[in-house]
């Protein structure tokens, strides 16, 4: 029994044995099974996470590649548009070495010059332009640009495409890497031809209406409008003996004679007329020596763009021997040259002012005094003209010391004398005057140690409304005389 029992047991413990193990192997391939499983599951979701991803990734470098075209169109485009705006720029544009190596011309540049863009590349600026202009200033410019001060203009001449020489106003900016070094030059120009042919043009007028200027002996003048000098040819110092600097600032009015004063300011008070501002206007104007010389004068308002005359440019020349001349001519129209008293024509002239004075106001009167020397033919003829001559002289001088400043003593010729009394309302006024004569003329007069005598005859009318003309005075006067002629001669009478 017992080796049964140790049999069964044993069988048994083999049965419990095989169990445990079928369990356990059972159970091992269990967690096989689950560890597969699960890792199964980790690779299927890593496949679906990486398919995810890639497919992410693969949007996303879709959406990157969809943008860059984008940013490239848009490059592209703006690039396209630069390209337009630069090569249709009107003005020059020029890239640059530091050496002046020409790496960069757009259209414009290149038409002025006359050259294709691969012809200008690699060249350098002395070759097309000015040699003395980029040596005088240019090449100095370049030296001294640092990332501080990177920019310099400069203008110079180059040689056109028709073979004209051109100016070119450039903007230069210089260019500097991350030490400071200058690594290109870009250049901004502007044709200034045209600008520099009327510069050059005005500079020469300039220089023509200097010359002018200086050397003309007119007087040329701008002023403010209250009369101050502005600006003075050298002619002033010719004209008057002061310098320009010594007129600038000052007033003409300072300078003008006190009888032209008042003339001049009523001349220039009427500037607003244009044509009186064309009238030339004579003065006389104190020299620094003192003296005066008389101008004449165009003076012709500045307007300002509101049309108010905002300065005054006159011209001034000296007419000093002309107006010598005429008061000459006029003295000489006037007056008898050989006594200087007046003429037949100023005492027509006078008679015919006063008689109009007489006709405005019947209270006023006047005489007239007819003179006729008596024998002085004999005188002249037995002593010589010379001798007559200077008596009439001394007659003369004799006649003005026995009238009035007012009245006027005339000579019409020969021997005959007028002598105009005005404002006399009563005729004993005009007798006192001629009995004074007659006692003047009573006396010997000495000429050249010789003694003469002499009388003459006074015929007296007195004027009044009822005379029209002055020769109706004379006549009448002429007829009173020789009524006192034909008494004996030395007296006088009244008509």
């Amino acid at each position: 029994m017992f080796i049964y029992h140790n049999g069964a047991e044993k069988n048994l413990d083999m049965t419990n044995y095989s169990l445990i193990n079928l369990f356990n192997w059972f159970y091992n391939i269990q967690n096989i099974i689950a560890i597969n499983v699960l890792i199964i599951i980790f690779v299927l979701i890593a496949i679906l996470f990486l398919i995810y991803t890639l497919k992410k990734e693969i949007k996303l470098r879709q959406e990157i590649d969809r943008r860059r075209k984008i940013a490239e169109d848009a490059l592209q485009e703006s690039e396209n548009r630069y390209r337009k705006i630069v090569e249709n720029q009107t003005d020059f544009l020029l890239h640059s070495l530091p050496d002046t190596t020409i790496t960069y011309a757009n259209r414009s540049l290149c038409e002025a010059l006359g050259v294709t863009l691969n012809q200008i590349v690699g060249k350098k600026w002395l070759d097309f332009a000015n040699r003395e202009d980029l040596e005088k200033d240019v090449f100095q410019e370049i030296l001294k640009l640092t990332p501080d001060l990177p920019n310099f203009v400069a203008e110079n001449r180059d040689q056109r495409s028709n073979g004209e020489i051109g100016w070119t106003h450039w903007l230069n900016q210089g260019i500097f890497n991350e030490h400071g070094e200058l690594v290109e030059i870009q250049s901004v120009g502007r044709d200034i031809t045209h600008l520099k042919l009327v510069e050059i043009a005005l500079r020469h007028n300039e220089e023509r209406l200097r010359l002018v200027t200086e050397n003309m002996r007119d007087l040329v003048c701008l002023h403010e409008i209250n009369g101050k000098y502005l600006y003075v040819t050298p002619s002033s110092q010719f004209l008057l003996g002061y310098h320009p600097e010594e007129l600038m600032g000052q007033n003409l009015e300072s300078f003008l004679h006190e009888n032209d004063y008042l003339h001049v300011l009523q001349k220039l008070s009427l500037l607003s007329n244009l044509e009186a501002s064309l009238m030339p206007l004579v003065y006389r104007m104190r020299k620094k020596t003192g003296d005066y010389v008389w101008l004449e004068t165009l003076i012709q308002p500045i307007l300002n763009k509101e049309g108010e005359i905002s300065h005054l440019q006159s011209t001034s020349r000296d007419v000093s021997e002309r107006i010598l001349m005429e008061q000459k001519l006029k003295h000489d129209a006037l007056y008898d040259s050989l006594t200087g008293l007046g003429n037949r024509t100023l005492l027509i002239n006078r008679l015919e002012q006063t008689l109009k004075q007489i006709k405005r106001s019947s209270m006023l009167a006047m005489a007239v005094l007819f003179l006729d020397l008596d024998n002085f033919k004999f005188i002249n003829d037995s002593l010589g003209h010379l001798i007559g001559d200077k008596l009439l002289k001394v007659i003369a001088t004799k006649l003005i010391k026995c009238v009035r400043e007012v009245d006027l003593v005339a000579r019409l010729g020969g021997d005959e004398f007028v002598i105009l009394l005005e404002k006399i309302n009563r005729v004993d006024e005009a007798i006192c005057i001629a009995s004074r004569i007659l006692n003047t003329l009573a006396t010997s007069i000495v000429i050249d140690d010789r003694e003469i005598f002499v009388t003459t005859s006074i015929g007296i009318v007195l004027g009044n409304h009822y005379y029209d003309h002055a020769e109706e005075l004379i006549r009448d006067a002429d007829l009173a005389m020789y009524q006192a002629k034909s008494q004996g001669k030395g007296c006088y009478a009244i008509l």
